[in-house]
């Protein structure tokens, strides 16, 4: 190697090694965890399934709350949400399980209302799912997505508020296109 070569490589080396090592430093820094509340039902329970080990292997801790009954409709969110607003004491106001809450599971499976689980934390990301089989029909989306949107707003207006879309059915689905097609 020449000494001009030489020169040269230790030159770069002086000149990047600090950001490297700012960098390596920065990257073993404890991050604060995302917070994520998802509302929806059972597909939101399966895209949840992975979302806390993939974020772990990024190196992003994440707390999430599934508000995701099976079967529910941005109608029935909605109606919960209402519901609770109206009588606190109702049960059909609370019907969010802490099964899917670890850091605050009540062993007794305590039920939260939308507004209870938005004032528990400080979620940086709220999102929303449709009913898949109505997920595809923009008539079923109002006025009740508009109505969650602002509880969310209210409750935690620092949350990002996010549109979780469904996977399609296959075309060859029996019911694919037909209206009012259900799972059988």
């Amino acid at each position: 190697m020449t000494t001009r070569r030489f020169l040269l490589l230790l030159g770069f080396l002086i000149l990047t090694l600090p950001a490297g090592l700012v960098r390596a430093q920065d990257d073993t820094a404890e991050k604060p965890p995302l917070r994520l509340l998802a509302i929806g039902n059972s597909f939101t329970g399966n895209a949840m399934s992975f979302f806390p080990k993939m974020a772990a292997a990024g190196g992003q801790p994440v707390v999430v709350f599934q508000a995701a009954p099976g079967g529910w409709t941005l109608k029935r969110h909605a109606e919960a949400a209402q519901a609770f607003d109206a009588n606190p004491d109702a049960a059909v106001g609370s019907p969010y399980s802490s099964t899917f809450y670890p850091s605050r599971h009540d062993p007794k499976t305590k039920k939260y209302s939308l507004r209870q689980v938005l004032e528990s934390e400080k979620w940086d990301v709220v999102t929303l799912q449709q009913y898949s089989l109505d997920s595809a029909k923009p008539e079923t989306f109002e006025p009740y997505a508009t109505t969650l949107i602002d509880t969310i707003r209210k409750y935690a207006p620092q949350a990002r508020i996010l549109l979780f879309q469904t996977w399609a059915y296959r075309e060859d689905y029996p019911g694919y296109g037909k209206d009012g097609f259900t799972l059988q």
